[in-house]
């Protein structure tokens, strides 16, 4: 017994054998704890997320099963040497160390989660292939953001001084974006439009004097098809400072129109108009009527206003119910002896010698 506290006694480098014992001991003993954390606890977490619709369980397990031997090699050999008096270097050189295997760690855990969230709002957008150039162009820039900050980060707390690189930093920057102020309002623009889904691809917008067909959406512009067949390249800078309109969110259109007769028609008639406009547009398929009513005394024509819905956003079907109406229309006004109304003026001339006779 007393060799053996003679032998933890002994003293190396400023400190004994039972300091280093028990300082291998927690080493050890952390390891252990992590090995067993990683075979019950990780897989309990995995085999509960498998049972579940959601994908985020299953990416946060995924990340702590990445977690790898050196960075759980590096924390317990910090916590370890604390129970040793060891040489300020050497404390420095260990703690720079768990420090900077922490950070990678973090940052890929980082990237991983911007990744994550990046691929989820792509698959909802569609992933078209212009929309994935931007999805990685974005990718990229956000991995380089996190590992600059990181990177001075770490060179702060390792005792160096930044704050001559931040300036250099900021003003480099301030110049890139002066010189690509266009090119980055364009390329935030179309991460907007990624994101936001104002339109999407096969979409038919219109802009001022602008229509077409949605070809493309770039990193800085949106290839446009128009209706007269010439494709229209726009910077997405100028579609997202301007209203935009989709016809392929309609889902449904107000057609909203006058219908003019001859001030000859009889009262009966014109009194009947309102419900006889009401049974046309009921009697056809994809329509909501809404109202028909007597609106106006014209200039050449009692008005009448007839609004309703066709209950399709299609261009072609809104034309051929619309036409069909139209027929409809014709067909009742002539079976009842009811006239449309054309412009026209009726001139009066008076004689001379007969004051009191007009002839039309």
């Amino acid at each position: 017994m007393k060799d053996l506290k003679y032998l933890l006694a002994l003293s190396f480098w400023g400190n004994t054998v039972g300091a280093y014992i028990e300082s291998i001991g927690l080493f050890v003993l952390i390891l252990v704890a992590i090995y067993y954390f990683k075979k019950i606890v990780l897989r309990g977490l995995r085999r509960l997320s498998e049972k579940t619709d959601t994908v985020l369980d299953n990416f946060l397990v995924q990340q702590l099963s990445s977690i790898g031997v050196v960075f759980y090699f590096s924390v317990s050999v910090d916590l370890a040497s604390q129970l040793l008096n060891l040489p300020h270097a050497v404390d420095l050189l260990l703690l720079y160390a768990m420090v900077a295997v922490v950070a990678v760690r973090v940052i890929l855990i980082t990237q991983a989660v911007i990744k994550f969230l990046l691929e989820r709002a792509l698959r909802a957008a569609g992933e078209t292939t212009a929309q994935i150039s931007t999805f990685k162009t974005f990718n990229w820039m956000i991995n380089l953001l996190v590992w600059s900050v990181a990177l001075l980060i770490l060179l702060s707390n390792f005792g160096i001084n930044i704050n001559s690189v931040i300036a250099g930093l900021g003003i480099g920057g301030i110049a890139v974006a002066l010189a690509a102020q266009s090119m980055l309002g364009d390329f935030f623009s179309s991460l907007i439009i990624l994101f936001d889904k104002p339109f999407q691809t096969g979409d038919f917008v219109v802009m001022s004097d602008l229509s077409g067909t949605i070809q493309e959406i770039g990193i800085k512009n949106t290839r446009i098809l128009s209706l007269s067949g010439e494709q229209i390249v726009v910077p997405n800078s100028h579609l997202t400072s301007n209203v935009v309109r989709n016809y392929k969110k309609m889902r449904e259109r107000r057609v909203i129109y006058r219908i003019g007769i001859v001030y000859q028609t009889p009262a009966e008639k014109c009194k009947a108009i309102p419900e006889l406009l009401r049974e046309v547009v009921n009697r056809n398929d994809l329509v909501r009527f809404d109202r028909a009513h007597f609106a106006s005394f014209g200039d050449f024509a009692l008005l009448y206003e007839l609004v309703y819905y066709i209950l399709s956003p299609d261009y072609n079907s809104f034309m051929d119910v619309q036409q069909k109406i139209n027929f409809q229309i014709m067909d009742e006004f002539q079976s009842r002896d009811i006239s449309f109304a054309y412009p026209t003026q009726t001139l009066y001339v008076q004689r001379p010698d007969t004051p009191n006779e007009t002839k039309n």
